[in-house]
């Protein structure tokens, strides 16, 4: 409640016009179109676009060369985002009616939610402005999967025994897992991190909802958004094509010849599945599965370095702290459960979230001087 609450609260600082209905010597609303036309010509729309638009050619290109039977698409993730636009929807409108019936109390409880929903959350601008970019979502989504698919056939794994090998060198010579076990090799705390592991498709498009539908702080949202298409495009595709890995949970499977590191660890979550639930493995298999058949499905494709787990939930907390106090402890402490959870589940090594963290902050600032300065040049 109180990380729904904050996120919420951010968007609050706006004026006594625009919570209430307009006077009739107010000045006239904007068009649909109007607010249109200027959300498509702004400078960040039109990066953001270009950027999405240039990706999924360079996919398309790379799919008709190395992509024998690969299909790179667009309309992948349509579907199941209409199912989460919908249901995020809905959500949100109950939360907000039980927010202003519980907490606010006020004394004509059905106006005042008629003037919530129609001033305040579903006003013109905040519509245009934020469908304009979530339409885009999907579409990025379903280019980015088509390229973790592609990217072992044009880059075979090969770098998991060096990153294994540099893992244990910078941790004192045992693997991190092997650090982690003694505080986290119980079957309730595995699952429990297994759970919060999993929530990270959820936070990831929260943020991206609440962030596409903001008004306040436009420099700040135009930010997150560019840093993130960035960071999936950088980190989630060039870095993870330059050092091709699959991370300790494959280990086994793509190195047959070599001793595995992670055997124990693999071994630990299976019989941890037996009795209390570990989520991941289920995922795993799902993965190579894929990867087996050949097949472009949905959050498929096998990929290690850097981890966009840590990534995306580092980016996160990098906007919460912009935010307020409390989302930046909040997402601060998510990032850690991300961060531990990817070394405890075999889903990484270690090297994987640092290297994330170095440049998403490297990409994060970056785009922020690129904003700050265009607001310069044209203020």
């Amino acid at each position: 409640m109180i990380f729904l609450k904050s996120m919420l609260d951010v968007q609050y600082r706006v004026n006594f016009v625009q919570i209430h209905p307009p006077s009739a010597d107010s000045q006239p609303p904007v068009s649909w179109r109007a607010l249109l036309r200027q959300t498509l010509r702004s400078r960040f729309f039109i990066i953001y676009a270009v950027l999405i638009g240039l990706f999924g050619l360079v996919i398309k290109i790379l799919t008709v060369k190395y992509g024998a039977g690969f299909i790179t698409t667009a309309a992948l993730y349509l579907q199941p985002f209409d199912v989460t636009l919908t249901i995020s929807v809905i959500a949100f409108l109950f939360f907000r009616i039980l927010y202003v019936c519980l907490i606010d109390r006020p004394a004509r409880p059905l106006l005042a939610l008629y003037r919530e929903f129609r001033y305040r959350w579903f006003t013109p601008r905040r519509v245009v402005q934020g469908l304009a970019v979530m339409i885009l979502i999907p579409v990025f989504f379903s280019f980015f999967t088509s390229a973790k698919n592609l990217m072992p056939l044009i880059n075979p794994f090969s770098w998991d025994p060096a990153f294994a090998e540099w893992d244990r060198m910078i941790h004192f010579g045992k693997q991190p897992w092997e650090w982690l076990h003694p505080a986290l090799g119980a079957a309730l705390v595995t699952t429990v991190i297994s759970f919060f592991y999993k929530t990270w498709f959820f936070s990831k498009y929260m943020v991206i909802f609440w962030q596409a539908f903001t008004l306040s702080r436009p420099q700040l949202r135009a930010q997150f958004f560019i840093t993130m298409l960035l960071t999936w495009i950088v980190n989630g595709f060039v870095f993870a094509l330059i050092f091709s890995s699959a991370g300790p949970c494959f280990y086994d499977y793509f190195y047959p010849d070599l001793e595995n590191p992670y055997d124990a660890l693999m071994q630990f979550l299976h019989e941890t599945d037996k009795t209390s639930k570990v989520y991941d493995l289920f995922a795993m298999d799902y993965l190579l599965h894929a990867y087996d058949a050949k097949k472009t499905a949905l959050f498929s494709g096998i990929s290690a370095f850097p981890s966009m787990h840590v990534s995306v939930a580092f980016l996160n907390a990098l906007l919460g702290w912009r935010t307020n106090r409390v989302l930046g402890v909040f997402f601060t402490i998510y990032l850690a459960i991300i961060m531990v959870g990817s070394v405890h589940l075999g889903w990484h090594y270690a090297i994987d979230g640092y290297f994330s963290i170095i440049t998403t902050y490297l990409l994060w600032k970056a785009t922020g001087r690129f904003f700050r300065k265009g607001e310069h040049k044209h203020g």
